[in-house]
């Protein structure tokens, strides 16, 4: 919790530090949707073979989600469900790098979470208490799971582009449930709670022990929550940090190792595509600190599926030991990167994950 407190405070204090770069490069909403349509457009081109994107309704929304086919003669193999981390401009765009580079395994799905991505209706987001979104993104991964795999009931296939149902009666194999950074309690929750379809669970760059199972108080979640959504200081703060200049500043100090070779051009670039007010509710949500308004120490404690723990080596919070002492099968790899290692290894991160699963 303190770690979340001073991460809070720095993201202010950083964010007013760029102040006067809002008034040099504004970004307008007529600048946003450009970009987002220019963007959209590169996406298509360049992906249109390997990735495709869907949509279906789902409650009261619709969910979009990125969906690659499995490698030939890996029909059969575990399906993996990405989870996205929650922040500035970020949606399932994160895990590109890591679905290019998935080459020889089953299929992958991508969904954007409730608020992230292409928001229709942000009336409703804002109506919405901040602390309703981590059960609707656990909500949501769940659905994907029993829409995809069930292997008792054969229906008609809701993913035509598959070819054949994931749900028919032949499908044997469980999911694997893959989780970035603040997001692991929403990757831990959906295994707890579906034990039987899921084999097994990644977590790349999670919260330490502590922030995992220690609960925010109350009180902190609802001041928190209270300056995010302020009309002034909340929003004065979102278009201070959503500026180029601040995505780049703190992507470098916190996210990127200081070997990084990606292309930061590029992730600017997507970020800037996914900023908006409608999409700023999730941001707050998760940044007011949500995902711990309770502890996921019993999830974690009792969960019987293998569980590999990816970390950075420029990881500066590699103090992750007690998740193998309490756990009963975890492991951890400590590899190339630091705080976004889908995106910044995912060669190795594919690697690691396949070498995990056979083992």
């Amino acid at each position: 919790m303190r770690t979340m407190r001073l991460e809070f405070r720095l993201a202010v204090f950083f964010g007013l530090l760029c102040y006067s770069q809002s008034f040099l490069f504004p970004i307008t909403r007529k600048d946003v949707a450009v970009q987002q349509r220019i963007f959209a457009q590169k996406a298509t081109t360049e992906n249109e073979v390997a990735l495709r994107t869907y949509s279906y309704k789902f409650k009261d929304y619709n969910v979009t989600y990125r969906y690659k086919p499995p490698a030939p003669g890996h029909e059969r193999d575990a399906p993996l469900l990405l989870i996205h981390p929650v922040g500035i401009g970020l949606s399932s765009w994160f895990w590109e790098n890591f679905m290019d580079a998935w080459e020889y395994g089953g299929p992958v799905y991508a969904p954007d979470l409730w608020g992230c991505g292409k928001v229709e209706d942000d009336d409703h987001l804002r109506q919405m208490p901040s602390s309703s979104f981590p059960d609707r993104w656990v909500d949501a991964c769940e659905n994907m799971l029993s829409l995809s795999v069930d292997s008792s009931t054969p229906k008609k296939s809701l993913f035509p582009f598959v070819g054949k149902s994931w749900s028919s009666s032949s499908t044997t194999s469980r999911w694997v449930i893959v989780a970035q950074g603040g997001l692991a309690p929403i990757g831990v929750r959906v295994v707890h709670r579906n034990l039987s379809q899921i084999s097994h669970l990644i977590l790349t760059s999670p919260p330490t022990w502590s922030d995992m199972t220690t609960t925010v108080p109350r009180k902190d979640l609802q001041r928190n929550d209270q300056f995010l959504r302020s009309p002034v200081w909340g929003s004065l703060a979102f278009r201070l940090l959503e500026t180029r200049w601040a995505v780049s500043f703190f992507s470098n100090l916190f996210l990127f190792a200081s070997n990084n070779v990606n292309d930061t051009t590029r992730w600017l670039d997507c970020v800037q595509a996914g900023v908006g007010p409608a999409q700023r509710y999730a941001v707050m949500a998760f940044n007011a600190g949500f995902c711990q308004q309770t502890s996921n120490e019993k999830e974690l404690t009792e969960l019987p599926q293998p569980t590999l723990i990816l970390q950075g080596d420029e990881d500066k919070s590699r103090n992750r030991d007690e998740y193998v002492q309490k756990m009963k099968d975890c492991r951890i790899q400590t590899i190339t990167g630091k705080n976004v290692l889908p995106w910044e290894s995912p060669d190795t991160v594919c690697r690691a994950i396949r070498e995990f699963l056979v083992k």
